[in-house]
């Protein structure tokens, strides 16, 4: 398939495995559709040349915008594409690799959708410990971290929860908490995050992300193509940059859109979008320090290894980033989830040596703890 990559003027090209993702970017709906028409046709030839051809009735079509663009006057309504012969009229929602997407690329669709399958998910877990007997609280702290923490947060790397929606989430959050400790329902909040070892979503989210930018920013861009699309000025050990790296789609558009440089701080005006790569590697600036290159995580993967600092010595460098990066988890979530004075023990990410004992003798001790 790497081979029906093209390059689209002020456009992108992405796939995973067979789902191809036409994307063009410019001030007209029409002029959209004839780049991506164009792109289409070049890549169905190239296809045809392999004998492997596209299912064509499964193409789906969405317009992107801004939250603060509209219409034009003079389109009542987004035009549709021709593929083939076939009309596919623009859709409200799609979804892509996991992703459900809107055209203002808000989060509450996707996310509302990964409530529902992680409330499904939890219903069904919890069945294995009910309260007072069942699993001890470590494989239900193990369950709620492996299981349905990723099944909640997926995409949470690229997209970032409204504050409405993460309200309804730090409700079903409370839930999960509450029975991986076997607490009372009258403990309070941050004591039941303390005492499950499970953080609140309001500092696991930004803990993500800064995760997912470490993981872009240390990879090695001849085999990411994340990686390969970052500013050329990033630091990075590998000067290789993919051809449609450029930031064509960021320039003249509407002024709401802008390039983010991953020297400066990224602004909190609501009336700015960036590239999600420049976002993350915006992230990665507080966790990199004073490091003048970001070391990379596998370094053994490159077909070609250049000269490069040890390999040891770049794997120690990153394992150390992650720590820091956890530390930050910490502070963050003491920051914004502090306990009442009372309580005096430390939070911690990992489970507390007696929430191996039975769900009714550990929960009597999480319960005079808090």
């Amino acid at each position: 398939m790497a081979s029906l990559h093209i390059q689209i003027p002020r456009g992108l090209s992405l796939s995973y495995v067979d789902d191809f993702a036409l994307s063009a970017a410019s001030t007209s709906y029409r002029t959209n559709i004839r780049i991506v028409q164009r792109a289409f046709g070049r890549i169905r030839a190239r296809a045809s040349a392999r004998e492997v051809g596209f299912s064509v009735p499964k193409t789906e079509l969405i317009h992107w915008r801004t939250p603060l663009q509209r219409d034009p006057p003079a389109s009542p309504a987004p035009p549709p594409i021709c593929l083939d012969g076939q009309v596919f009229p623009p859709l409200s929602c799609v979804r892509w690799l996991g992703y459900w997407l809107t055209p203002n690329l808000a989060s509450s669709a996707h996310f509302s959708k990964r409530l529902g399958l992680a409330q499904g998910a939890f219903a069904t877990v919890k069945r294995l410990s009910p309260p007072g007997s069942g699993l001890s609280p470590h494989l239900a702290h193990r369950l709620a971290i492996s299981l349905l923490l990723p099944t909640l947060l997926y995409g949470a790397d690229l997209m970032v929860p409204s504050r409405g929606m993460l309200t309804k989430m730090d409700v079903y959050w409370h839930q999960v908490q509450r029975w991986a400790s076997n607490c009372f329902r009258s403990t309070p909040i941050p004591i039941l995050a303390a005492e499950s070892c499970i953080p609140p979503l309001s500092a696991i989210v930004p803990h993500k992300r800064r995760m997912a930018a470490l993981r872009l920013v240390c990879a090695a861009p001849t085999v990411n193509p994340a990686a390969g699309r970052l500013c050329p000025t990033f630091p990075s050990l590998l000067k290789y940059r993919a051809p449609d790296s450029h930031r064509g789609l960021c320039t003249h558009l509407h002024p709401n859109v802008m390039p983010l440089s991953w020297k400066t701080n990224c602004p909190h005006s609501k009336v700015r979008s960036h590239l999600p790569v420049d976002e993350l590697a915006n992230l990665a600036r507080p966790i990199l320090g004073a490091l003048s290159f970001a070391p990379l995580a596998r370094a053994d993967l490159l077909p070609e290894a250049p000269s490069l600092p040890p390999h040891d010595t770049m794997t120690n460098a990153y394992r150390a980033l992650k720590g820091r990066t956890r530390l930050l988890l910490l502070e963050e979530w003491r920051r914004l989830a502090p306990p009442p004075p009372y309580y005096t023990f430390p939070f911690s990410l990992t489970p507390h040596p007696f929430m191996g004992l039975g769900k009714f003798m550990a929960g009597r001790i999480h319960q005079m703890r808090a």
